[in-house]
């Protein structure tokens, strides 16, 4: 499930920004122009009949799918923009001032202008960034899962340069699920399949308490 969000720009206009696919990539990029390669044309056979142009189009299972953020203008549901991304993205959209923040199931954390969809800039972080991201005090938050360690991975980012803010934060736990994080007061706060809430400084990453509680949390709370 994949959270879409709602953006108000210039002379009342607002924007619907999403995640849309998974779908098959598409060599070289996509343009929202692009469009489909038109199929050669049949060719006489010896006999003169005529034979259907033979093709041999990769499986559907064989190629790679990925994942795109589009922007509608609500007023008329014309498409502005369409960006894809390197993978599948679950993580939903995240709004602040003129940009779009999402992730990747490879780890991929990305800025996206809410003007023309263009990548203001684009860091790894360890693990599948498939939770919603958190934009406080001018950072990004990013919550990832490592299944092969397991364990969650934390990750600050500066919000307009990508810039590491503080080196990521390693929570060794039984299951790699991890909730979305929340900032506020300087505080950054997740849910971890140990059933402990943390609060993180927001600053530097060091944890301030972390308190037990009845709820199992995943990457859907």
């Amino acid at each position: 499930l994949s959270v879409p969000a709602v953006a108000s720009q210039g002379g009342g206009r607002r924007v619907l920004v999403y995640v849309e696919g998974p779908s098959p990539a598409i060599s070289g990029g996509t343009s929202p122009s692009a469009s489909a390669t038109p199929s050669p044309s049949p060719s006489p056979s010896p006999s003169g009949t005529t034979a259907s142009a033979s093709a041999s189009p990769s499986p559907a299972g064989d190629q790679e799918r990925v994942s795109s953020v589009v922007a509608v203008r609500l007023q008329d549901r014309k498409e502005l923009w369409r960006t894809p991304l390197k993978d599948i993205s679950r993580s939903g959209i995240t709004l602040d001032g003129g940009d779009a923040y999402v992730g990747d199931q490879l780890g991929n954390v990305y800025a996206l202008s809410l003007e023309d969809g263009s990548v203001a800039w684009t860091e790894q972080v360890g693990g599948r960034a498939d939770t919603s991201i958190a934009v406080a005090d001018g950072n990004a938050y990013v919550v990832a899962r490592d299944a092969d360690t397991p364990r969650v991975v934390v990750a600050a980012f500066d919000a307009a340069t990508g810039e590491r803010a503080w080196t990521p934060l390693s929570l060794q736990v039984s299951s790699t699920a991890g909730s979305a994080p929340t900032g506020a007061g300087g505080s950054l706060f997740l849910g971890s399949a140990d059933r402990r809430v943390r609060a993180l400084d927001a600053t530097n990453g060091v944890e301030r308490w972390n308190a037990l509680v009845l709820s199992v949390f995943s990457p859907a709370t």
